[in-house]
């Protein structure tokens, strides 16, 4: 899998194609927290048209983000862009798993939703 993080004005932007692998999802997550300890922005997750995740990962990736969570967090948002129907399956199953973070976590197909959604 190959990333991109890049902070806007805005918010955090992740760019992400190819295979995704449980350690490397973790990874940005740690650089995310790096970027923001208090989750003080809200984040942009976009995947590309082959990206894939595997099923497996939508648990670690929970555990990990409730590990890094400050005390003090600022409740921002995490949206993820999907780029096919698929894609916007997988990410309504991680919602399911996700229900349990205290922070809003949308999906959506296009950037433009996503980033009107993340400013509300």
């Amino acid at each position: 899998m190959a990333f991109r993080i890049e902070k806007t004005e805005d918010f955090i932007e992740v760019h992400l194609w190819g295979n995704a692998h449980e350690s490397e999802i973790l990874v940005i997550l740690r650089k995310l927290h790096e970027m923001a300890p208090r989750k003080e922005i809200s984040d942009l997750w976009l995947l590309s048209e082959e990206y894939s995740l595997p099923w497996d990962v939508f648990l670690p990736i929970v555990k990990e983000v409730t590990r890094l969570l400050s005390p003090d967090m600022v409740a921002n948002k995490s949206a993820i862009v999907a780029a096919n129907h698929f894609q916007m399956a997988q990410a309504e199953l991680y919602l399911e798993e996700a229900k349990c973070l205290p922070f809003e976590t949308g999906v959506f197909m296009t950037r433009e939703e996503a980033i009107r959604w993340l400013k509300t």
